[in-house]
């Protein structure tokens, strides 16, 4: 992820779709964007249940 050119006047870093796909893939998770043009875009993400043991393994 990246802040991108824009027309709009935004403040920010830019670090926090970053830091999001961090925390949610050192959980196990996925993330991801959808382009809704015109109105913007989409993000979704998907965390496990239940984090994955081998002690779970009957």
């Amino acid at each position: 992820f990246y802040q991108g050119q824009s027309d709009r006047l935004a403040t920010g870093s830019g670090l926090g779709l970053y830091l999001t796909r961090q925390i949610i893939e050192a959980h196990s998770g996925t993330i991801w964007a959808e382009n809704r043009h015109p109105q913007g875009a989409i993000f979704g993400f998907r965390l496990p249940a239940l984090p994955y043991s081998s002690h779970n393994i009957t």
